[in-house]
């Protein structure tokens, strides 16, 4: 299994064809997008200081960072995640725009939610 994974659409793309700019999704065409962190190098990714207090689920310790520090944080994941796996793509392709859920296995950690596509006319 690779340490982390990044699609959207069902597409597998490098961490760089993302920007993070969390925003409402209503009235724009968006797509699914799940990024995926091997278990083994969660606190990497997610807690580098390891501030999640240990009866908080991943889940809640996420979302409720996420709802405080949005896309600063959610930023600094994928960011993390790109490091991790030496990913060096470049070209925005997706904007990740929401953190709809979380969800953890024995193996991994999902985050999902809404991306669309990247308008450079926008910026």
């Amino acid at each position: 299994m690779c340490l982390a994974t990044l699609t959207v659409d069902n597409m597998v793309l490098g961490f760089g064809h993302a920007w993070v700019h969390m925003q409402s999704t209503d009235g724009k065409q968006s797509a699914p997008y799940c990024a995926r962190a091997a278990k083994s190098i969660c606190f990497e990714i997610f807690d580098p200081r390891h501030t999640k207090p240990a009866e908080k689920s991943w889940k809640e310790f996420l979302i409720a960072n996420v709802d405080e520090f949005g896309t600063f944080l959610l930023s600094a994941y994928l960011e993390n995640m790109a490091r991790v796996v030496k990913d060096e793509a470049s070209g925005y392709q997706w904007v990740i725009a929401t953190l709809d859920d979380v969800f953890e296995s024995e193996e991994t950690i999902e985050l999902h939610g809404k991306a669309v596509v990247f308008d450079p006319k926008r910026i």
